[in-house]
Order: structure tokens, then C-alpha cells, then sequence
């Protein structure tokens, strides 16, 4: 699929050290196996738009790592961090 290891750690909840395990061991998580085996049927049936879908839900997951927020507690509650 082109995916490397980090973006479908990504797409899955996990981390890459474990997709590579995964991947060493020939074994992954049921739900994982299932997930993967559906995105690969319909990119190889010609279906774009899941290839571009998946592709904009792990860049809107990066950016939203990236635009983490800082908050801090005063008196009247809780407040964005200046």
C-alpha cells in the first residue's frame, strides 16, 4: 500500500516498534489483520478515494500532535497556557 510502518501505526492506534513486531513475527491483531486485508482489497480494486481518505486522516492526525495544548489551573478554572 506504500504506507511505511509509522503511518500505519498511525492509522491503527499504535506505535511503529509495534508494526514492525508484527511484521517479524508474521502475526498481527485480528482487528489490525482485518482493517489492513479491507483498505488493501479496495486500493486494489481501483478505489482512490480510500487511498486519499487514509492519507488525510494520518496528516489530520499529525497536525494534531503538533497543536498540542498547554492548559493551567487558576483560580476561576482551567485556561490555555500563555
Amino acid at each position: 500500500m506504500g504506507l511505511s510502518q509509522a503511518k500505519l501505526a498511525t492509522m491503527l492506534g499504535n506505535d511503529a516498534q509495534s508494526i514492525a513486531l508484527w511484521e517479524k513475527r508474521g502475526t498481527q491483531p485480528k482487528m489490525a489483520d482485518r482493517f489492513i486485508r479491507a483498505i488493501y482489497r479496495e486500493q486494489q480494486e481501483g478505489n482512490a478515494h480510500i487511498r486519499e481518505m487514509i492519507e488525510r486522516l494520518v496528516d489530520s492526525d499529525l497536525e494534531e500532535a503538533d497543536a498540542r495544548l498547554t492548559l493551567e489551573q487558576n483560580d476561576g478554572g482551567w485556561r490555555v497556557a500563555a
